[in-house]
């Protein structure tokens, strides 16, 4: 990032020379101020790292740019949430990722505004989100059979969507909170849920 920032404020100062000095007849002096002048906005305009428009800065345990990368790989995670739940007819199941979806909104909200807050919600970046995703995705894949082993994988499924949604909420009021939140163990057994009934591997 910094290397484009240097080389987009030295274009920008090249390109101000040129129009100040050549085109326009300012005098020496002045267009070279005019010229850095350009140049060095040009480089503060590019020297920070954000989030939807809030700026973001370093912390003692993680930089702005590791930072500005967990809130962006989360909400393309989101995204892809709200984009397999299409697939899915069952009314019960998509109300159940809608209300899901309203919190998870919520928190990027929260973490938009806050971005030194990521930290506290790096599980709920990662791990839960990944997890909602795939949940959507097998429940896609198995609507639409009767047969009872199927019909009893989506009843598991959609059990677990509730367990996400109320670890959505949560982490919301968490984060409200200004707490930090270790949910490790929280995670552990969601995930020995999902490996004894069978809807993720052991690996």
């Amino acid at each position: 990032m910094n290397r484009y920032r240097d080389i987009a404020a030295g274009g920008a100062g090249a390109a101000g020379f040129v129009a100040f000095y050549l085109a326009l007849g300012l005098g020496l002096p002045l267009s070279l101020g005019l010229a850095a002048g350009a140049a060095g906005a040009t480089w503060l305009m590019m020297s920070g790292v954000s989030f939807r428009g809030v700026e973001i800065s370093n912390t003692s345990e993680m930089s702005a740019e590791e930072i500005q990368q967990m809130l962006e790989a989360g909400e393309k995670r989101a995204q892809d949430i709200e984009q397999a739940v299409k697939a899915v007819s069952d009314p019960e199941f998509k109300a159940g990722v809608a209300d899901a979806l309203v919190t998870v909104r919520k928190i990027f909200d929260y973490l938009a505004k806050n971005p030194r807050r990521v930290r506290s919600a790096r599980k709920f970046l990662s791990y839960y989100l990944d997890t909602t995703l795939f949940i959507v995705k097998s429940y896609a894949d198995l609507q639409g059979s009767n047969d009872p082993d199927i019909a009893d994988s989506r009843k598991k499924l959609l059990d677990i969507l509730g367990t996400i949604k109320a670890a959505f909420e949560k982490q919301y009021a968490v984060l409200l909170k200004n707490d930090v939140l270790d949910i490790d163990a929280e995670i552990e057994v969601l995930r020995s849920s999902l490996k004894s009934e069978g809807l993720i591997p052991d690996a």
